[in-house]
């Protein structure tokens, strides 16, 4: 089967690479080593986009649900299955990539690129909702017109107005007794974590995370501890607004997920290719959480209209307090950021009063961003994905 992108790993798990001057970057790694259930979900996928007569040209469909709740893993899972169906080729795109209509451009030109257009093929957006509404549009329409036998798959934590026959599949928690296969396969040999498992509220993300903690000697009890001592007022509901404190609790999974975002850190130190599997919103969580670990008090805005800021960082110094704002942008490795945005930052820190404006990436900058920056030595920082590692390695 010709291949565009898509390749088998030592492991027997389905990878999407980007191949740029001889080096190979890792967009996403898709099929998860550990799957369970979602057998009817993956067979309803398949009468959407592969069995007649649903097969039709551009046929679309939507999985929508809660963070941490498996939603990429369903799509890779089921790339994995039917990549034999999709023998033009299988692309991955994450929602950084749809920023701008611009950026929906180029991805378009990317993804025709490495996919055939004279044979099915099969494109997956991942949370959707992140990605700027014209820009989503436009690479839709463009993709119905350079890719006319490509099949989509688009995921969201929030519900999104979807083109005419798009078929929409609503993701619930996983059943407890899934649950319990998902904590024995991550934990290992003799971990038992059955009776800890209803309070999951059905999310394989929340077992994956508890189960390797336990298979690390970490004591389980402590962890669900630390998730009940999460506050309302630092957290953050679904569509990335703070939650009310003076409102109704929020549910325990919700608590359970943003604890999981905080330890974004420390799963990054251990494999800090995996930045690159991040939505944008958990890229700026992370960049937080690092800035909170380096002494700083931090406050994230909320994931939309944020005025070209995401978070607010600030530390007390003998002097007084110095306000850092700070910008993410979670973009693949061959996509620099350019000049436009770091001007677009200086005049934020004008509007915001701010001390310092940084630009932190998963990329890297163009040589026009780095001119910009230099010459407002002391009012721009650019942290590339270098500069953001090094901070990692230093973090406590």
């Amino acid at each position: 089967m010709r291949q565009h992108g898509a390749v088998e790993n030592g492991n027997g798990e389905l990878e999407f690479r980007r191949v740029r001057s001889g080096g190979v970057y890792r967009d996403a790694l898709l099929r998860p080593a550990l799957f369970v259930d979602r057998v009817q979900e993956i067979e309803h996928l398949a009468s959407q986009l592969l069995e007649e007569p649903a097969s039709k040209v551009g046929a679309k469909a939507f999985v929508q649900g809660p963070a941490g709740i498996g939603k990429t893993a369903l799509i890779s899972q089921f790339a994995h299955l039917h990549q034999a169906e999709f023998a033009g080729g299988i692309s991955f795109l994450p929602p950084a990539d749809l920023d701008t209509p611009a950026g929906a451009t180029h991805a378009i030109e990317f993804i025709s690129s490495r996919l055939d257009s004279q044979l099915p093929a099969l494109v997956l957006v991942d949370e959707a909702a992140d990605a700027d509404p014209i820009a989503l549009a436009v690479f839709l329409r463009a993709l119905h017109d350079r890719q006319p036998l490509a099949k989509v798959i688009l995921t969201s934590r929030m519900d999104l107005a979807m083109p005419e026959g798009c078929s929409t599949h609503r993701l619930s928690g996983l059943p407890d007794d899934a649950l319990m296969t998902l904590t024995r396969e991550v934990g290992g040999k003799g971990t038992n974590l059955d009776h800890l498992v209803p309070q999951l509220q059905g999310s394989p993300l929340l077992a994956s995370v508890m189960a390797a903690r336990a298979r690390l000697g970490m004591n389980v009890n402590d962890f669900l501890a630390h998730l009940d001592s999460m506050t309302p007022s630092r957290l953050v509901g679904p569509d990335g607004r703070p939650l009310d404190p003076q409102g109704n609790p929020p549910a325990p999974v919700a608590e359970g997920l943003q604890a999981v975002n905080v330890d974004l850190v420390d799963c990054l130190k251990r494999d800090p290719d995996q930045v690159h599997a991040l939505s944008p919103r958990q890229f700026e969580e992370f960049v937080a959480a690092l800035y909170e670990r380096h002494g700083f008090e931090v406050e994230l805005t909320p994931g939309s209209r944020d005025n070209g800021v995401d978070l607010y960082a600030v530390r007390y110094e003998p002097f007084g307090r110095v306000l850092t704002i700070v910008e993410c942008k979670r973009y693949a490795p061959d996509r620099p950021v350019g000049v436009e945005l770091v001007r677009s930052l200086y005049g934020a820190i004008q509007d915001q009063g701010a001390s310092v404006g940084v630009l932190a990436t998963t990329s890297s900058f163009t040589a026009g961003a780095r001119s910009l920056q230099k010459r407002h030595d002391f009012r721009l920082a650019l942290q590339d994905w270098v500069a953001l590692q090094d901070m990692l390695r230093d973090a406590g």
